[in-house]
């Protein structure tokens, strides 16, 4: 079979289905405007974290666990006086 017999045996797409698929690949593409099409939803590109929020992130945390591991080794040590002096 010729592909000129295939395409006169072929139906014919109509206009208004050709507009409508046209419409629909626009709109999952993101290529219409928000206030032409309720259905289009734009999402918020995720910011990228600057790397001195993240040092000073880390150095926050890293202090604070310092910190709690400071006043456990004074609070044991002074536990270990009390015990200490009471015998």
């Amino acid at each position: 079979m010729r592909l000129e017999d295939m395409r006169e045996q072929f139906p014919k797409m109509p206009e208004s289905m050709k507009r409508m698929i046209e419409q629909e690949v626009a709109v999952q593409i993101g290529q219409e405007k928000e206030n032409d099409n309720p259905k289009v939803v734009t999402y918020k590109k995720r910011k990228k974290k600057q790397w001195h929020t993240v040092c000073w992130w880390h150095l926050w945390w890293l202090l604070w666990h310092l910190q709690q591991r400071s006043v456990q080794v004074l609070l044991t040590r002074c536990i270990i006086r009390r015990l200490e002096n009471m015998a």
